[in-house]
């Protein structure tokens, strides 16, 4: 069963998709973005961005 959207039957409306497609045309790029260090919401709101710390340990 494929996850689509479409009513022709395409892609779908799944974000997903087209970030694995693009994720397949650039290895550099994929490997850091899965590679990136889990980050800890230090202000708790709900958000977790670059200027959130790195967790590390058992937690990561």
């Amino acid at each position: 069963m494929a996850i689509s959207l479409g009513t022709d039957g395409g892609k779908g409306f799944n974000p997903v998709t087209g970030l694995m497609e693009a994720m397949s045309r650039h290895p550099t790029a994929s490997a850091e973005f899965f590679n990136e260090g889990l980050r800890e919401d230090i202000n708790k709101d709900g958000i977790v961005t670059l200027q959130d710390k790195v967790t590390s340990g058992k937690d990561a």
